[in-house]
């Protein structure tokens, strides 16, 4: 199964939902990075089997953002279990990645511009794709 890459990212509940299907799959799920790979596609992205990127690939990791009404108690449980979700993040992104715990906490305050060279040192790709052939 191949997942072509070209997202500015989505909702932290369907991410772990696809996330979770990757994890249990037994059949290899490839990871192919086009363009920009932001917020939970970049989650998805590293749950694959094997990752390749295009050379004009980057990522753009950050802490998410959200929306939150209701009334003072509904928007603290909203807002204690969006903690939770942006901690369980910080630690995907250490443990799917060569960044440390530092790197991840000092850069994740913004928009993180992960460019491709830094991707490649950093463990986020396998492969970079210089012909199309190796994806046939």
């Amino acid at each position: 199964i191949r997942l072509i890459f070209c997202s500015p990212g989505g909702d932290l509940d369907v991410e772990e939902a696809i996330v979770s299907m990757i994890n249990l799959s037994k059949t290899p799920i490839y990871g192919i990075a086009i363009s920009c790979v932001a917020s939970a596609a970049s989650l998805i992205y590293l749950s694959c089997h094997k990752k390749y990127a295009l050379p004009n690939a980057y990522w753009i990791l950050h802490r998410g953002s959200c929306n939150i009404s209701g009334t003072y108690d509904q928007v603290m449980a909203a807002m204690e279990d969006y903690a939770l979700q942006v901690e369980k993040m910080m630690e995907f992104y250490q443990t799917h990645t060569k960044f440390t715990k530092t790197e991840i906490e000092n850069n994740m305050g913004t928009d993180w511009y992960v460019r491709l060279d830094t991707a490649l040192e950093k463990g986020m790709v396998d492969e970079l794709v210089t012909d199309l052939e190796v994806l046939l």
